[in-house]
């Protein structure tokens, strides 16, 4: 069963519309009330959208900023690296320098040594050369297998 709304009469109506007097009616007042409350949300909305445009400004001055630190530091990173090559080269050529300084030193004994007819030296000089260069270089190639299994299983983690 549809419900009939209810009708008002004209009675009520003209009661509602006039009070003592000729004062505004009741709807009239509520009407200005209404109209005050959305002239207020009106503003308080346009002052929600100036905040967020500051907002967005300042995330796009942020973001800005973020992109220019992000390459002044890549500008930074590429320079330390070419020190570090650079620094690695010089000390490759020291290492270097002082192995072929060591060559000739020990050469230049040996050559001493043979011309002093002290031939029983020089070979008590290249078995304790031969023997320490035999320890060092198993030293070494074990030292290097430890270095390259530390460090896959740090790269594996």
């Amino acid at each position: 069963m549809a419900e009939v709304p209810a009708q008002h009469e004209p009675a009520q109506d003209a009661a509602l519309q006039k009070t003592d007097a000729g004062k505004p009616v009741e709807r009239q007042k509520i009407f200005e009330r209404f109209m005050a409350v959305q002239a207020q949300d009106l503003e308080v909305r346009q002052q929600e959208i100036e905040v967020r445009r500051e907002e967005l400004e300042l995330r796009k001055q942020e973001s800005a900023q973020g992109f220019e630190f992000a390459q002044e530091s890549l500008k930074v990173q590429a320079s330390d690296l070419k020190e570090v090559r650079a620094q690695e080269r010089r000390e490759s050529w020291q290492v270097v320098a002082i192995l072929i300084s060591i060559l000739f030193v020990v050469a230049g004994v040996i050559i001493y040594a043979l011309n002093l007819n002290k031939d029983q030296f020089v070979l008590e000089l290249a078995r304790v050369i031969l023997t320490a260069l035999g320890g060092g270089g198993v030293g070494y190639v074990i030292g290097h297998r430890k270095a390259t299994k530390t460090s896959d299983d740090s790269d594996s983690e």
